[in-house]
């Protein structure tokens, strides 16, 4: 694009801010230099802290810059004053990420949207007038005007924070993350409303977000940051197809693709980063802390951007020689706390149901001496399929090495965390990382039927696990929700926190209540008094077993687990963590061995994590559904 049809030029933008006296300046952003033509939309896409968000508001005047030049439609307004920045308000325009809190609530939809027009000193019925056709064109009825933002979904606050940017007519929208608030549904709908909108005024974007597969898919050209600079930038569809920067590749092959094959292609050659060993000089590569390829000149010389043959720039002093190559493996040597560690054997056994089935079950043991156990029902064909998930951060190694070790004995592991899978985050044992495990399980995911859209930072939720067990009767048999107990915020904080003193107990209550509906067994923590009462309403029984954990193990190994039964739906509450005797910090040991025992000894199929997102009233529906769909299957 040409400088005449630019509507935004930023050339060496810097923002720096200091954190204190004596301490170093940050830098926000250093010397990022880029252009948005009409109906074009640039990506600026990085990790959080890489300075995107700080770009947008430089732009739109809200933190001062230290350095450069902004221009919009060929006017300088790095140092607008506030009154050339009210007539700018018409022309410039931005959507922010949460529509829950750029939304004034005490404010009617018609009163937000009509501030956007006082600039043009309209009349009041043209003002409604403007606002009911804009309110249309987001997909709202006219009747939302007169409403407030408490009244309306969040896909429907960001429908209204989208019209109150458009009903200006603008000609360049900063899009702040408009998205990463929403579910996954609503995402696609609002994505596909800003494409329309683009078309039909003319609009230019600077669409700013985490997720490279949601930027890509909006935008012509993209922008890849990583601590206020520039990484690489150019074309959507190059950037996308022949990465030049380590982290870049980094990013794309965080997100996982549906083939298994390519999945494992890519996973062959994913850089895997190193720790970031903090700020680095401002003449070096920012990224020379994690990036496994670093030379001695990365960390001391800033690399140019070189123009590469796919037509993006680079920032990266070794890109031609690196090309695709992979990086080397790092090197782990020998540790008291992160040592390598043995292969895990698998050993299948005879297990005895309650009605005196023999049934095979696999049994997977560490040199540790952990037991994890597993029964396939169904097609005995079908690999065997488990998940883990949503022991609390506090567990994010132990979950890692135990998927590792599972993946190794031939199971199909699913492990989702609600963490960032772009970061490839290392683990303390294995390193094996929450990129590597949505690798593993992006293909298994969609030939069960659930969008691999479902895994890209996001945690699988009960809704997924209803699906599963729907769609799958064959494969899901016996479908168990387990989640830990709730945190600290949730459970009994009179028990552990010291009013007084605000100093955290010894320990929490290991507590589980296992209620009884029929066959379906429910287990519940006594946080939640409101399941107890609506079980009981249904008829079930309870079982309070208190502080006895190996209770809750005797009461599940009593279900009714034979493969002829009908599916049951089971939820199990596990007491996972107590609180170190100097109250600093939560370890899971109690709950990684009654964890073990429910895996091992339960013959349930385990899927942990879910139940505090599966709506407490949907559970006798849904048990009906597994009923009638197996049902179904069977004949």
């Amino acid at each position: 694009m040409n400088d005449e049809t630019n509507l935004l030029e930023v050339s060496d933008l810097s923002v720096h801010f200091r954190r204190g006296h004596g301490s170093p300046v940050l830098r926000a952003v250093d010397r990022v230099s880029f252009s948005v033509a009409e109906r074009e939309t640039l990506g600026v896409v990085g990790e959080s802290g890489s300075g995107k968000s700080t770009i947008g508001r430089a732009v739109l005047g809200l933190v001062p810059p230290t350095d450069g030049r902004i221009e919009f439609a060929g006017e300088d307004i790095t140092r607008a004053d506030h009154r050339r920045r009210r007539a700018l308000s018409r022309d410039l325009q931005v959507i922010f990420q949460d529509p829950y809190s750029s939304l004034n609530p005490t404010r009617t939809v018609a009163q937000t949207l009509g501030e956007s027009l006082r600039a043009e000193k309209l009349a009041g019925d043209e003002v409604r007038e403007r606002v009911v056709a804009m309110l249309e064109r987001v997909g709202l009825p006219a009747s939302a005007a007169d409403r407030h933002p408490s009244g309306f979904s969040g896909g429907q606050r960001q429908r209204i924070a989208i019209a109150r940017a458009l009903v200006a007519r603008p000609r360049l929208v900063i899009c702040d993350e408009p998205v990463s608030a929403l579910d996954l549904s609503v995402q696609a709908q609002v994505l596909n409303l800003l494409r329309e909108l683009q078309d039909e005024f003319a609009l230019g974007y600077v669409f700013v977000a985490h997720d490279l597969d949601v930027v890509r898919h909006l935008s012509h050209r993209i922008m890849v940051l990583y601590r206020g600079q520039i990484m690489e930038q150019g074309p959507a569809d190059a950037v996308h197809a022949t990465p030049a920067h380590p982290y870049t590749r980094t990013l794309l092959d965080a997100a996982p693709v549906p083939d298994p094959v390519r999945q494992a292609e890519r996973r062959m050659r994913r850089v895997r980063t190193g720790d970031n060993t903090g700020p680095v000089s401002g003449t070096g590569c920012p990224f020379a802390g994690r990036c496994l390829h670093a030379a001695p000149p990365c960390r001391t010389e800033r690399p140019p951007l070189e123009q590469t043959p796919a037509g993006t720039t680079v920032a990266c002093h070794r890109w031609r020689e690196l090309g695709g190559a992979p990086a080397p493996e790092p090197a782990r040597g020998p540790d008291v706390a992160t040592g390598p560690l043995g292969p895990a054997t698998a050993v299948t056994r005879t297990r005895s149901t309650r009605d005196r089935q023999e049934t095979p079950m696999t049994i997977v043991t560490t040199p540790e001496g952990v037991s994890i156990g597993y029964d396939t029902f169904g097609d005995p064909h079908d690999p065997p399929l488990l998940l883990i998930q949503g022991l609390g951060a506090h567990m994010l190694g132990w979950r890692a090495e135990l998927c590792r070790r599972l993946a190794d004995a031939g199971f199909h592991v699913l492990r989702f965390d609600n963490r960032d899978v772009g970061l490839s985050q290392k683990f303390p044992q294995g390193g094996y990382t929450l990129a590597d495990l949505a690798d593993d399980t992006a293909g298994l995911l969609t030939a069960l039927g659930i969008t691999a859209a479902h895994i890209v930072g996001q945690s699988m939720g009960g809704m997924v696990a209803q699906q599963l067990a729907l769609d799958h009767p064959t494969r899901v048999l016996s479908l168990a929700l387990v989640y830990t107990a709730p945190s600290t915020a949730y459970i009994g904080g009179r028990d552990l926190v010291d009013e007084r003193t605000r100093r955290p107990r010894a320990r929490t209550r290991d507590e589980a209540i296992a209620l009884y509906l029929d066959n379906e067994a429910v287990c519940a923590s006594p946080g939640y008094p409101q399941d107890i009462a609506w079980l009981r309403e249904l008829g079930g029984q309870m079982y309070d077993r208190g502080h006895d954990p190996d209770g809750v193990l005797r009461q599940v190994e009593s279900l009714d687990r034979s493969p002829d039964r009908t599916p049951r739906l089971h939820h199990i509450t596990v007491p996972t963590t107590i609180l170190h005797g100097d109250g600093d910090r939560l370890i899971g040991t109690e709950g990684s061995r009654l964890m073990h025992e429910l895996i091992a000894d339960s013959k349930l199929t385990i899927y942990p994590g879910m139940g505090h997102e599966l709506p407490r009233p949907l559970w006798p529906q849904i048990i009906t559904q597994i009923r009638d769909n197996a049902a179904r299957g069977s004949a």
